[in-house]
């Protein structure tokens, strides 16, 4: 029952994260903006969590009187809410402080609630994903961000 919810949960999550990547601009494929690669993310997301709770309904039905049901723990839990809570700031966070900005902090967070230790490595992780990407965009794909 527990594979259902979470199914259920990652569907929901998916579909606002897809929503709210919506508030971006578009574009085209020939001249992305940058809502485009959010709005495709969220959308696949979205098809894969609609794939997942498909087949754990399939596959609930089939065991539903086979195995004993594994919990998840607390710790697991709080950690999956903090992941989401996390990935739904950064896109409020792109538009309020710049794709930078959001996405230094976004990846800082995820690697400390993930278990990264110290704060060194994180740091300098968080600033090579954010110019990294923010290489990639502005001066391969010459696509303007928030």
């Amino acid at each position: 029952m527990i594979e259902m919810a979470m199914a259920i949960f990652f569907l929901i999550l998916s579909a606002s994260y897809t929503v709210f990547a919506r508030q971006y601009s578009f574009g085209t494929f020939y001249a992305p903006r940058a809502g485009f690669m959010p709005t495709i993310v969220g959308t696949m997301a979205t098809i894969l969590a609609m794939i997942n709770l498909f087949g754990t309904a399939a596959q609930y039905k089939r065991k539903q009187t086979q195995e004993k049901e594994i919990l998840l723990t607390r710790y697991q839990i709080n950690k999956i809410f903090l992941y989401s809570i996390g990935l739904v700031i950064y896109v409020v966070l792109l538009k309020t402080v710049g794709f930078l900005t959001a996405t230094f902090l976004a990846t800082l967070y995820l690697i400390k609630v993930a278990g990264g230790k110290g704060w060194r490595l994180p740091i300098i992780v968080a600033i090579g994903v954010s110019v990294g990407f923010y290489s990639i965009f502005q001066y391969l794909l010459r696509v303007m961000l928030p």
